[in-house]
């Protein structure tokens, strides 16, 4: 009788969200928006002259975020299962939002590497559980596209950041992009409450389904070892291109003759470039073969990539940073929207925590390359 009443709970709840989907993605879009990732390396130059930090120490901030971000979604992603979407969201938004207020008040090196990696936790818990409420909130045939609109919002929330910054004159200027990073997931919490229902995601049933819902089974059961190990490798190679861009870009664009307000703008092209990217190439995935429009991306990265390197004017500049954009973005959103797809509903955000963790890995691992 009760395992009866929880599978009803559960069921009730999916085809609540279902009804309600385009509210929950929108929501969901929002808050992918303040993934505050890009915040650093958009402040970087600024920062970096406050706090008299070296561009070692500047790698290493870099990494912090990244960092703190793999244990915040393998464990955000393991909690999601047996608490449920909404209440590990919540406390993620939460964390996420209070430490990137406080990145406003760090008085050194050291305190910013802390400050940093405690985002970051916070964010790696937030993005498994927005991935599973996106692709929970649609038909199966229409998650790629479901998945791809949310993660367009990090993206266009880059592009939103990129933009205070280029209005943020002064030395302290920069606190502005964190304030308004900080604020706004914290106000989103209440709308959170009201949409997401509280039993969203919660392994509370014995049926088949659950049964492969273990740390080890939900990412490996079934066959799915060869499928999860290839997204793990596909992710992370793209988040190293994605990560250089992000926290790069802005300092590499000045040391070609750019100014600070030309830079951003330059990272306004990227994430609209990004946000462009995710949805078409969402559209794509679930209107043509999935292997033919991963490798089609793939083959534009190099090609964004090759232009880049050989670019020294602001439009050349700008013309293939969008294209990086479209396709780097473009192609997490891709892979993000295959995991989603791939594991049970009541292992959904294991699996995905751990596509996540991968991903950091890669990023991690490309912020401490220095131009």
């Amino acid at each position: 009788m009760m395992e009866s009443s929880a599978s009803n709970l559960t069921a009730g709840a999916r085809t609540w969200q279902r009804s309600n989907g385009l509210a929950i993605l929108v929501l969901c879009v929002l808050i992918a928006m303040f993934e505050d990732v890009q915040s650093i390396g958009v402040t970087a130059p600024q920062i970096a002259r406050e706090l008299q930090l070296s561009a070692s120490q500047m790698g290493i901030i870099f990494g912090s975020s990244v960092l703190g971000m793999l244990p915040g979604a393998l464990i955000g992603g393991r909690l999601t299962d047996i608490f449920g979407r909404k209440n590990v969201l919540l406390f993620s938004m939460a964390v996420f939002g209070l430490f990137s207020l406080a990145t406003t008040q760090v008085w050194d090196y050291s305190s910013l590497v802390v400050v940093r990696l405690l985002t970051g936790l916070g964010l790696g818990g937030a993005m498994p559980n927005l991935m599973a409420l996106s692709s929970e909130a649609v038909s199966a045939e229409r998650r790629g596209t479901a998945v791809s609109a949310m993660y367009a919002g990090n993206p266009l929330g880059g592009a939103s950041i990129a933009f205070v910054a280029s209005l943020s004159a002064g030395t302290r200027g920069w606190h502005n992009v964190f304030y308004v990073g900080g604020l706004l997931p914290l106000v989103l919490i209440p709308l959170a409450l009201v949409l997401i229902p509280a039993s969203s995601g919660r392994s509370v049933t014995h049926t088949d389904e659950s049964k492969h819902s273990s740390i080890y089974e939900a990412p490996f059961g079934q066959g799915r070892g060869v499928t999860t190990i290839s997204i793990w490798a596909a992710i992370a190679c793209t988040l190293i291109i994605f990560y250089i861009m992000v926290s790069w870009m802005p300092t590499l664009s000045m040391g070609r003759g750019l100014s600070h307000a030309q830079a951003s703008i330059t990272q306004v092209c990227f994430n609209l470039g990004g946000a462009v990217g995710t949805i078409v190439v969402g559209f794509f995935l679930d209107a043509f073969p999935k292997r033919a429009v991963v490798l089609g991306v793939f083959a534009l990265i190099f090609a964004g990539l090759t232009g880049l390197a050989n670019s020294f004017s602001p439009l050349g500049l700008a013309v293939f940073t969008t294209l990086l954009g479209i396709t780097s973005i473009g192609t997490q959103s891709v892979i993000y929207a295959i995991a989603s797809s791939r594991y049970p509903f009541s292992g959904r955000g294991t699996g995905i925590g751990g596509a996540v963790a991968a991903a950091r890995l890669g990023g991690w691992a490309a912020s401490w390359d220095q131009p």
